[in-house]
């Protein structure tokens, strides 16, 4: 019963700390804050040196500092009930334009980035680059529809969590009740058949739900469809990935941060699988 409570309450503050980031609209923040905490669980998964670690946490910097400058700007300077003092404060403090054209010049920095990854790989392997492909550009992914798109009436990234939410909870209720048939038995025995098609369900129901409310600009109920599906397949995958790292490493968790639920990583496993998904998703669809 204690391990429950203990589970429970700071389950429950973990998703209060998602909306309240995401309604002020500081979702870089938020994830930045995220993907530092998760690559230095990755680094001892992955039997990083500290030096490689901390390569990487500048990349993961740089590569995301024209969303973080965008969201501090308006939110230090920005007033809406007096917006010409935000465009006086910003052309006194010279540095609108600048900000403005290191955002709109986003895709130039992180090439760079990618070029250098892919020069890691070839001379390193895949696990030297896993640190950018499974932290870094997930979240450069839901940042950009974040900042970028207005047709969406709640934060992408919330989207993203919500659909991770509702899969973790129908796959586990239903993998709990009648789960007999391991997905991938060597990787995580209690991954089910049956969990998967409970929590593919849950996201459907998401999807009609938003489609029915308007809250994302679906076309018809087709694309309803693809989507629920195709949220409901990364995050599984997301979560049978981490899985996968974690009986490598000979590991029960990515980390203690949350008591009673593990690591960042172990929060985030399906979010960070989700969120291409969602943004190639979003691209057809629209």
């Amino acid at each position: 019963m204690k391990e429950f409570f203990l589970r429970s309450t700071y389950g429950l503050l973990y998703v209060l700390v998602i909306l309240i980031f995401t309604y002020y609209n500081l979702s870089p923040i938020l994830l930045y804050g995220m993907g530092i905490l998760a690559l230095g669980e990755l680094k001892i998964l992955l039997h990083q040196s500290s030096r490689q670690y901390k390569l990487w946490n500048w990349i993961f910097f740089l590569s995301i500092l024209p969303w973080i400058s965008t969201v501090l700007l308006n939110t230090l300077f920005y007033d809406p009930m007096n917006p010409g003092l935000y465009v006086s404060v910003l052309n006194r403090l010279q540095i609108d334009f600048l900000v403005k054209n290191f955002f709109e010049w986003r895709w130039v920095w992180l090439s760079i980035f990618v070029v250098y990854v892919i020069v890691k790989f070839f001379r390193l392997g895949w696990y030297a680059i896993l640190p950018f492909a499974y932290v870094m550009l997930p979240v450069i992914f839901a940042l950009e529809l974040d900042l970028v798109d207005e047709s969406i009436l709640l934060s992408p990234v919330l989207v993203i969590f919500m659909y991770m939410w509702v899969f973790d909870t129908f796959s586990y209720m239903v993998g709990k009740l009648i789960g007999r048939h391991p997905v991938a038995p060597s990787i995580s025995p209690g991954k089910t058949w049956e969990g998967l098609s409970g929590g593919l369900l849950g996201v459907l129901g998401l999807s009609y739900l938003m489609f029915y409310k308007e809250i994302f600009p679906f076309e018809n109920v087709s694309s309803v469809i693809m989507l629920g599906i195709a949220m409901g397949l990364a995050a599984f995958f997301g979560d049978l990935f981490e899985s996968g790292l974690k009986r490598k490493a000979g590991v029960k968790d990515s980390g203690k941060l949350i008591p009673g639920h593990g690591g960042i990583l172990d929060r985030i496993d399906s979010f960070l699988f989700a969120s291409p998904a969602f943004f190639f998703s979003y691209l057809i669809i629209v």
